[in-house]
């Protein structure tokens, strides 16, 4: 490395080193030895050649010092940070002289509804958003916010209203108040779903479902707004052939995904505006499951 710690010929983003010495540099170079054996695909060859590597022992590396020569040690290593406690003294919000912040959820809309008042308890603006970054940002670029213990309050309370809202009613948000479940552990463990085959929810049963409960729903895609959100309309099963058969409605629905959602009868290529899916997971707003699977009914099932 040359005078400024950088690497020599290193094309990185940020080829520093910073946290470690000269000396350990130096062990490192003169005690670990580079062996090629790229392109090799034989595994028995590999075998026998990490074997015998192995039985020639190199010991324990003894890069373990530091510049003025002390052992170094994991307690050594953190020298360089100066320790500091959590905690202090938050100026009392009645003194930020942009006013203070009433903070409650819509879990109808599934919106966080945040009211600013002036000092003088006068009502001044409201926000509703969804998360507490977008929020906080807003109150920012607004300049309703003038103390950084005032903006850190903020910021910590409308993360653990985004959390309440989007894990359901099952918690509860109250402003100043730790999170808490509003129903016994034992309720929320009992399964939300049947083991036996059952319909897919009409739009009725998804409607009155509370947010965070398990509901199993056919989509009929219509597109694909960003990656790993699929847009559409709800379809109802029919009573002639509830699993084969659906009608359409005109009520919207998002279905959201991931490389962990499980897909039968077919693959992700397969979502695409036309495709008929069915799909099983947690209600996370209104209008929007968060898939756990997903069934590719395209070909399987018609629509009307």
């Amino acid at each position: 490395m040359d005078e400024a710690r950088r690497i020599i010929g290193a094309e990185g983003y940020e080829p520093v080193l910073r946290t470690v010495t000269s000396q350990q540099i130096a062990a490192f170079r003169r005690q670990v030895e580079l062996v090629d054996w790229i392109g090799e695909r034989n595994l028995e060859t590999l075998r026998e050649r990490i074997s015998s590597l192995a039985a020639r022992t190199p010991g324990r590396f003894e890069g373990t010092w530091q510049e003025d020569g002390a052992p170094l040690t994991e307690t050594n290593l953190q020298a360089n940070f100066t320790p500091i406690k959590p905690g202090g003294q938050r100026e009392p919000l009645i003194y930020d002289p942009k006013g203070y912040f009433v903070i409650t959820l819509d879990r109808s809309a599934a919106q966080i509804i945040l009211r600013h008042y002036l000092p003088d308890h006068t009502p001044a603006h409201e926000m509703r958003g969804r998360t507490a970054e977008s929020m906080l940002l807003g109150l920012i670029r607004e300049g309703l916010v003038s103390q950084l213990s005032h903006a850190g309050y903020l910021g910590g309370e409308l993360a653990k209203a985004e959390a309440a809202l989007r894990l359901g009613v099952r918690v509860r948000y109250e402003q100043d108040r730790p999170l808490r479940r509003d129903t016994p552990p034992e309720e929320a463990e009992a399964p939300a779903m049947p083991a036996a085959p059952s319909k897919a929810a009409s739009w009725d049963q998804l409607s009155s479902t509370p947010l965070g409960r398990r509901v199993d729903v056919v989509i009929e895609v219509t597109a694909l707004p960003e990656e790993h959100l699929l847009e559409g309309t709800q379809a109802e099963p029919s009573e002639e052939d509830p699993w084969r058969s659906f009608r359409r409605t005109e009520h919207a629905l998002h279905i959201r995904w991931s490389s962990a959602t499980q897909v039968a009868m077919g693959n992700p290529q397969h979502f695409q505006p036309g495709a008929l899916l069915r799909a099983k997971g947690t209600l996370r707003l209104r209008d929007e499951v968060e898939a756990e699977g997903i069934a590719v009914l395209t070909k399987v099932a018609t629509i009307q």
